[in-house]
């Protein structure tokens, strides 16, 4: 039996990760506090404008000590450091496959598994998390390739881009290397053609090995080996980015 305490962190787990897109865990660059860092912190980092706020400058790049990590962040001036800083809004942790499903042969490349996403709690009906992964897609050339557990707010993001014109969204079988559905518009946030729902993949997962079906186990293996993956096919950023001096302008203490 589960200890009480287990329980309990599973449960905060879910009541936690429902709301957002998923979290890194241990991993986590963006917290229930303050969430200012230098902006030194971010790496190759690219400064630009939103036409949704015209007098705001935002920022993305790598974290400065992990390379597969990407911050979406706002400059900021802090009164209380009298300097300015940078404002993490959302956050994303990749892995780069490279050939490790064999994509390549249906046609993708630059492949990267999504690890984690994390967006401050405060900025999470703002479209952060879909600027993140748009400008992943159009900017870095990237194919973004989902996990398979995915939460309310993850699921409610790969709905908003497989809409999006210029944005394809495809569903793979990575153990078979087989495209399962091309250019699709999911339907809901609980598409059977690639989820199942978090009750049933949970009751599956919680029964005895020996205790599951010919077809719950087909369900569960089905589940597991089915993912959405993203590319950019004529998405264009609505985004001025500022000259790479812009940072001189900044006073960082």
């Amino acid at each position: 039996m589960q200890s009480k305490a287990k329980k309990l962190r599973e449960l905060c787990e879910q009541a936690l990760a429902i709301d957002g897109d998923c979290d890194f865990g241990k991993s986590s660059y963006i917290t229930s506090g303050i969430n200012r860092r230098g902006v030194l912190s971010i790496k190759n980092i690219k400064f630009f404008k939103l036409p949704r706020d015209p007098d705001g400058v935002y920022a993305i790049g790598n974290y400065n000590w992990n390379d597969d990590a990407y911050i979406l962040a706002r400059i900021e001036w802090c009164e209380e450091d009298k300097r300015d800083r940078a404002m993490y809004l959302s956050a994303i942790q990749l892995e780069a496959i490279r050939d490790k499903f064999k994509l390549t042969r249906l046609g993708y490349k630059n492949v990267y598994r999504v690890v984690g996403v994390e967006t401050d709690e405060s900025e999470r009906q703002n479209g952060f998390g879909f600027l993140l992964y748009t400008m992943l897609l159009t900017e870095y050339g990237m194919n973004i390739l989902g996990d398979f557990e995915q939460y309310t707010g993850a699921r409610k993001l790969w709905k908003r881009l497989s809409e999006t014109d210029g944005i394809q969204v495809d569903i793979v079988n990575i153990a078979s290397c087989s495209k399962e559905f091309e250019n699709i518009e999911l339907d809901s946030i609980s598409d059977s053609r690639v989820w199942l729902s978090q009750l049933r993949y949970k009751d599956l997962n919680n029964k005895p090995k020996g205790a599951k079906s010919k077809e719950e186990l087909k369900e569960i293996k089905v589940a597991n080996n089915l993912r959405l993956i993203s590319k950019n096919v004529g998405y264009k950023m609505k985004i001025e980015y500022l000259p790479d001096s812009f940072i001189n302008t900044l006073r960082l203490g």
